[in-house]
């Protein structure tokens, strides 16, 4: 009998209370979940920029600058009023320069934490997986290097560039090598770059906004969407073209969440030697024809891109090559002139 009651007693030392020992949520985890993802959005801000580039990379274009001449040097009587011109406000950035997957201790004892991106992720856990949307999605992803896309999309989780809408390439063409020897190099550059875009096309499911600073250095110059250059850029077709989102969500059904936000928004910066009213200083209405061409060439890669066909993407390059400037064909030499 006793055997039994010494039994008893130890079967009911097991028994748990019926309240919880966890501890309560105190401070910011107190807060309700859609204040805490508007502090969350506060603090990854829209036009956030994150560049992955090495140091010493410039990835901003000067605009070229010319002088102005004042009429009240020439006529006193013409009094002009002092008007100040607004900045532009230049978006917070943040560069990149060492590769990922390569860490060192010093590096987080050199990091001044109380400024950084990434500092809020890091608190814990919880923090981090409700976060960790707003890192990805807010900033605008910036490369100049395809290395460094290959590399930026290897070590990121998937889940994580599934997240991210903005992307910002920096594309320089190899240019025509003056000896034949170095052909080699420049079809290795192009392969690189397609490489590189054809992995983020694919990757970068839920890419929005795409904008591209492209310098072609090419010689002869000759504007057509079937450039062996233009490869790299042609790769994001997937993500605007409905027929190519519809065969990758059937070899990638996981996926499948992301195909009706397709890629809308593209903005090209198409630039040549002969870019700028610099090199054509005698005649004006040639500098604005080359101008303009320039930009519509830049539309029609856009709309190439956004999955146009080739004949719609031209139209409006073609129609003021052959129209309104076609007197200029012959000094351009952009396209066809008919010889």
């Amino acid at each position: 009998m006793a055997s039994e009651q010494g039994t008893e007693r130890k079967l009911f030392a097991r028994n748990r209370s019926a309240t919880s020992n966890l501890m309560k949520a105190r401070g910011f985890l107190s807060l309700p979940g859609e204040l805490r993802n508007r502090i969350y959005d506060y603090y990854f801000e829209e036009d956030f920029r994150i560049e992955v580039a090495a140091k010493g990379t410039r990835l901003m274009y000067r605009v070229p600058k010319f002088m102005k001449l004042c009429l009240g040097i020439v006529n006193k009587a013409t009094v002009y009023m002092h008007q100040e011109r607004l900045q532009e406000t230049t978006p917070r950035t943040l560069r990149m320069p060492r590769r990922l997957g390569r860490y060192k201790r010093i590096d987080g004892i050199v990091t001044d934490w109380s400024t950084s991106l990434c500092a809020l992720v890091l608190v814990c856990k919880k923090v981090y997986y409700e976060a960790i949307l707003f890192l990805y999605q807010n900033p605008t992803f910036v490369f100049a290097a395809p290395r460094r896309i290959l590399n930026f999309l290897e070590f990121v989780q998937e889940d994580a560039l599934g997240f991210i809408k903005k992307l910002q390439l920096h594309y320089n063409t190899y240019g025509s090598p003056f000896q034949a020897k170095d052909d080699t190099w420049a079809s290795k550059h192009l392969c690189t770059w397609t490489t590189a875009c054809k992995a983020a096309s694919k990757k970068l499911v839920n890419l929005q906004k795409l904008e591209i600073w492209l310098k072609v250095n090419e010689n002869p110059l000759c504007f057509d969407l079937r450039r062996e250059w233009l490869k790299p850029l042609l790769q994001f077709r997937r993500l605007g073209n409905h027929k190519k989102a519809v065969a990758d969500k059937e070899t990638f059904p996981a996926r499948e969440i992301h195909n009706h936000k397709r890629l809308r928004d593209v903005k090209v910066h198409f630039r040549t030697y002969w870019t700028g009213p610099q090199h054509f200083p005698q005649i004006s209405e040639l500098a604005d024809a080359s101008s303009d061409l320039h930009h519509l060439f830049a539309e029609a890669i856009v709309l190439a891109i956004l999955g146009s066909s080739e004949e719609e993407a031209m139209s409006g390059f073609k129609k003021a090559w052959e129209g309104k400037y076609s007197r200029w064909r012959h000094h351009l030499n952009y396209s066809a002139t008919g010889w």
